[in-house]
């Protein structure tokens, strides 16, 4: 017999379609927690954490989970010591169906727990704020994709739905609101999508005080189609309109390569070559990503569309760099099923295709180590860069080599983090990746920072050239780095208003575009954290952390998450305390554990 659980919303057990109570909330908050848990949970912890107020908190315990074997009709369930709880043919859990590509999107809904939160319970209740964050993001993510995926194949109706009810989750969600406007605008309601930008620049001022960037009133206006010069002759002119937009696009000329890029795609729809027309896609979308910071998401929209291209003409490499381009934007915007899922797509086209799978392997590294699988993360990037290698692409190979020293210096392993920091530096001196520098260079000055052995005074002057740079090359990410970096050396020699000037700067600079990597957004904020607590304002840190809390779990960055939770416990929270060693165990981390210690 099928029993669902319905957690989102209103809690509820139906079996065989009749609906089953457990007697109390500590049931339901128990059901949650070992659903939602990605490890087998001990007895002696969930008795703590729901149970730790009662006289016998091991009985206690022992009758919640019978309670739930009543209500589930399932016997078999919930035994024995570590407990944990998964789906099979008869147990439908919806909050385990929010990533799956099936997902009935009509029926998941609501809040986690919604009206069921126990009382006097609170590890528990600081594990639900944490969960509701982290849920919502990921129903929004995937109500965000599933409207990618519909406008890319011309569903623009379907699109329109999916994204009306992803801006209803999160209203000041600007890359959710820009695409809303595009799918009014190009369903046909040209002045619904004006409208809708009035309201929603009303909106951000009232709540935010800011206004949204230009990107939202554009997805607002038609589709342009590109001027100024006349149509292409035919396949040969488009390729090579083609071929000068990304030529000028790889010199710095991005608005010139853009504009060209965009005549390209037009024109290759013109004459009907959809093959043509996804190289032309890919290449914008790509340098939408890539080139122009704040264009995201309709740089999203055109790869998806490649995507769909690619495939109807058998073009499995355009189709793989595609998704390889999307699943860097999840990446970046801390959407981590969705980036694991695009990436494991993109690699199996790409089969057999070192320069391709180094690329993909790359970004693959990228997002376990956000996550904070540390050990998967190395594995990737360290293949990536000998794939990269076996075919010369050096550039790939600093990039991969960067991230793999940024693993190697979060756990600690210095002497790791220098040979692969020293390596990437080589690499991008010899390709002279002027744009790419200012990367390798802060995580650098970041490993001599906590080596100890280089004063203090010739780090700061290393790292103000690094930050004129970034500064330079307009980079809002390595911006904020370096200017994190510097705000840290300054509170490290007493010197607090110069740390207190320089964390500013890294906020402003890394926050200036809304597509922003949230990773270093977390960064920064742990930094800001940092230099609050140095200078005893305790109660200005907690309210840092309690935001970088939020975006940690929203974006599923467990060790920021900890961190954040640790600042809270050290302004006060004991029980964020506790919950930071919890979640600290999901983390393969040693010195994170040390630092917590």
């Amino acid at each position: 017999m099928l029993v669902r659980v319905r957690l989102l919303g209103a809690p509820q057990i139906l079996r065989g379609g009749e609906p089953q109570k457990p007697r109390g909330r500590k049931s339901w908050a128990l059901l949650a927690r070992l659903a939602l848990s990605s490890r087998p949970l001990g007895r002696a912890g969930l008795a703590r954490m729901l149970f730790g107020r009662a006289s016998d908190p091991a009985g206690a315990l022992r009758w919640s989970l019978a309670d739930l074997r009543r209500a589930l009709g399932r016997p078999d369930l919930l035994k024995g010591d570590p407990l944990s709880l998964r789906p099979d043919s008869e147990l439908d859990i919806d909050v385990l169906r929010i990533d799956g590509t099936s997902a009935p999107l009509a029926e998941l809904d609501g809040e986690l727990l919604g009206g069921m939160e126990p009382e006097d319970c609170p590890e528990f209740s600081s594990w639900l704020i944490v969960e509701r964050h982290r849920l919502r993001a990921r129903l929004e993510n995937m109500l965000r994709d599933g409207a990618l995926r519909r406008s890319a194949n011309g569903d623009w109706t379907g699109a329109l739905s999916l994204a009306g009810r992803a801006v209803t989750l999160n209203p000041l969600d600007e890359p959710l609101q820009e695409i809303f406007v595009r799918c009014l605008a190009m369903s046909g309601d040209r002045r619904g999508a004006a409208a809708h930008v009035d309201r929603c620049e009303e909106l951000f001022a009232r709540e935010l005080g800011t206004k949204p960037s230009v990107a939202l009133r554009m997805a607002a206006s038609r589709r342009a189609e590109p001027g100024g010069a006349a149509p292409a002759a035919g396949k040969a002119a488009v390729t090579s309109l083609l071929e000068a937009g990304e030529a000028a696009v790889d010199a710095g000329a991005v608005d010139a390569g853009i504009d060209a890029l965009r005549r390209s795609l037009a024109e290759a729809k013109r004459v009907g070559d959809p093959a043509l027309a996804a190289r032309s896609a890919l290449a914008l979308g790509g340098a939408l990503v890539h080139a122009l910071r704040g264009r995201d998401e309709e740089g999203a929209s055109l790869l998806h569309e490649a995507v769909v291209m690619a495939r109807r003409s058998e073009q499995a490499k355009v189709a793989s760099d595609a998704l390889r381009h999307l699943g860097y934007v999840d990446v970046q915007a801390g959407r981590r099923e969705q980036a694991r899922r695009v990436l494991d797509e993109a690699a199996e086209l790409a089969a057999g295709n070192d320069e391709a799978m180094s690329a993909i392997l790359g970004v693959r590294g990228m997002n376990l180590s956000d996550f904070g699988s540390y050990a998967e993360a190395a594995h990737a990037l360290e293949e990536s860069v000998d794939r990269a290698l076996a075919c010369d692409k050096h550039r790939q190979a600093a990039w991969s080599l960067s991230l793999l020293g940024r693993v190697h210096l979060l756990r600690g392993d210095l002497d790791e983090a220098a040979a692969s920091l020293e390596r990437s530096l080589e690499y991008v001196r010899a390709e002279r990746w002027k744009a790419f520098a200012p990367w390798p260079q802060t995580l650098w000055a970041e490993l001599k920072m906590r080596e100890g052995g280089s004063p203090d005074d010739e780090i700061v002057e290393s790292m103000r050239g690094t930050f004129a740079l970034a500064c330079q090359v307009a980079d809002p990410c390595w911006e904020g780095m370096a200017a994190r970096t510097l705000a840290l050396l300054a509170s490290r020699r007493g010197d607090h208003p110069g740390a207190h000037r320089w964390i500013d700067e890294a906020e402003t600079r890394c926050n200036r575009v809304v597509d922003r990597y949230v990773w270093m957004q977390a960064y920064v904020m742990d930094g800001q954290c940092e230099v609050l607590i140095r200078d005893q304002r305790m109660d200005d840190a907690a309210a840092i952390a309690g935001q970088m809390a939020a975006l940690a779990a929203r974006t599923e960055q467990l060790e920021h998450l900890v961190r954040a939770l640790a600042y809270q416990g050290q302004a006060g929270d004991d029980t964020a305390m506790i919950r930071a060693r919890a979640v600290a165990e999901e983390v393969d981390n040693d010195a994170l554990k040390e630092w917590l210690g």
